[in-house]
């Protein structure tokens, strides 16, 4: 495993993460929580 595969993947789940995180907010303030 090459240091750039390493990188792609934590990028990867680093954007999943964020777009996962940000769909939540979106939810909560539809809701009006947020």
């Amino acid at each position: 495993m090459t240091s750039a595969t390493l990188h792609s993947d934590a990028t990867r789940q680093q954007a999943e993460a964020w777009r996962r995180q940000t769909s939540l907010r979106r939810f909560y303030t539809a809701l009006g929580v947020g």
